[in-house]
């Protein structure tokens, strides 16, 4: 085993040579090609009995030590700072000042762990489990450090393996009915490869986002999530002990002090938000609704849904694969408290909320609305695309709620998206010219804010305009009633 040290890495050169290692079999940073190290740094084997500083090498750790043991070393590069630190290995490396050695149970690292106010990087990524305690990431995070948790960072791989399941699932009922032979199956298994891979980065995706849209409300919103907290306690869902949610006195203590729940918290509420919804949403009034059946066909890749559409009606797990799709949906798209909202305010049961979210979402046009926010990735500030997409979270959870207190139960999911759709987009597209002046100026001026933030200007107006937009529900009933059309 080794420790590579590159002080001031060209990465231009460091790239095309660590993709030669990865590609290398049993390769080790020994076959690193030195000469492409810079000043100072160089590969050290943790075996050494103690290792020689370079200049570079102590302006870097900010010691002024001449020597280090491979293990101080290791423990003085965690304390550094730096940017990053991408764990993918084995083994524990942060813990909490709460926590002592023993508490963590991995002895092997006991000499090169450190607490997570010690830590030095501005970023904890996990693409490894266990890397840090629970309590490390919290203790991390209350300094000002970026971390989710390892179960967010590395869920790809869960992802994918969910995928794959599926997939075999529907392929092997067709092998078995005669419909496809075994080589025919796993060619088509391998052609689908980058295709899987896509559905499951845009899943994970979709879930940091969540998480960045809850948390940039900060303790303005920490009721909320109280009473979230407090629904999962009362339904025997949660045990705050064992995954080190704080109690009430101390969340009132945050709350005083402005504080949020940090984000590893939020990771874990998250998780029981779309594991509890998923649960109630099993429900032959969502499973068997025709309008749900596309998240059982967009589940899977395009070849399957091009050639075998009719036979995932047959899935073992069609149920199943529908009600996590659309809880996924509904916690990514409105948060994790949005179910516990609605019922507080409505008495709606999930099933209910669920139909009404659909309708409200497709109306709204949050599916285009959100994918043009989120095509603006490092072209934008995130602060203002996490604002955009709170303010689009806000207008849909609103219209749901309208929905909920004054849908036609009659009508299905399409009748009513069809009913109301017309009159939104007719108010779109002509919402100035319905507006007294000085409200169209409001508008306007909102919309210059965003434009000078590098915002498209369409897609400013749109944004900008989704308070106003609220009144299409009422304005559609009314012209129905009347018969007249909402320009007259």
């Amino acid at each position: 085993l080794h420790i590579f040290i590159d002080p001031t890495p060209d990465s231009a050169a460091s790239y095309p040579e660590r993709e030669r290692l990865f590609n290398l079999p049993r390769s080790s940073w020994e076959d690193y090609n030195k000469d492409l190290i810079s000043a100072g740094g160089g590969v050290f084997s943790r075996a050494a009995k103690s290792i020689t500083l370079t200049p570079e090498m102590k302006k870097m750790l900010g010691t002024k030590k001449a020597s280090m043991t491979p293990n101080e070393l290791i423990k003085a590069s965690l304390m550094m700072e730096f940017d990053l630190l991408w764990n993918g290995g084995i083994g524990t490396y942060i813990k909490s000042s709460k926590e002592s050695d023993a508490d963590v149970g991995d002895r092997a690292n006991d000499a090169l762990r450190i607490n997570g106010s010690e830590l030095g990087a501005k970023v904890l990524g996990e693409g490894g489990n266990l890397g840090a305690t629970q309590l490390g990431r919290i203790e991390f995070a209350g300094k000002g450090g970026r971390v989710n948790t390892d179960f967010i960072d590395n869920v790809g791989g869960v992802a994918c393996s969910d995928n794959e399941v599926n997939i075999k699932i529907l392929l092997n009922g067709l092998v078995t009915a005669g419909d496809l032979t075994r080589k025919q199956r796993d060619e088509l298994l391998y052609s689908m490869t980058d295709e899987v891979a896509q559905l499951v980065l845009k899943d994970c995706y979709r879930q940091t986002h969540t998480l960045s849209i809850t948390q940039s409300k900060g303790s303005s919103t920490l009721k909320e999530k109280v009473r979230f907290i407090h629904a999962l306690e009362k339904e025997g869902k949660l045990n705050r002990a064992i995954e080190f949610i704080p109690s009430d006195e101390e969340l009132a203590e945050r709350a005083a002090a402005g504080k949020d729940l940090t984000r590893p918290e939020l990771s874990v509420l998250v998780s029981y938000a779309k594991m509890v919804l998923k649960e109630s949403l099993v429900t032959d009034e969502i499973t068997e609704n025709p309008y749900y059946r596309q998240l059982l066909v967009k589940s899977f890749p395009l070849p399957l849904r091009e050639k075998f559409n009719a036979a995932m009606d047959n899935h073992p797990l069609r149920k199943e694969i529908i009600a996590t799709k659309l809880a996924n949906n509904i916690v990514n798209d409105m948060g994790l408290n949005f179910m516990v909202r609605m019922h507080e305010e409505t008495g709606a049961n999930e099933a209910e909320v669920a139909l009404c979210y659909s309708v409200a979402s497709e109306v709204f046009q949050m599916r285009d609305t959100w994918s043009a926010i989120v095509a603006l990735d490092n072209k934008i500030p995130a602060a203002v695309q996490t604002e955009m997409l709170y303010q689009l979270r806000r207008t849909v959870r609103r219209a749901t709620r309208w929905f909920l207190r004054h849908r036609n139960k009659a009508q299905n999911i399409e009748q009513t998206i069809a009913f109301f759709a017309p009159t939104f987009a007719d108010l779109s597209a002509n919402l100035t010219s319905y507006m007294v002046e000085k409200e169209s100026e409001r508008l306007d001026n909102a919309a210059e804010k965003l434009i000078a933030s590098a915002v498209p200007a369409e897609l400013a107006t749109r944004i900008v305009s989704l308070s106003s937009l609220f009144s299409v529900m009422d304005l559609a009933e009314v012209a129905a009633n009347s018969g007249r059309s909402i320009d007259m």
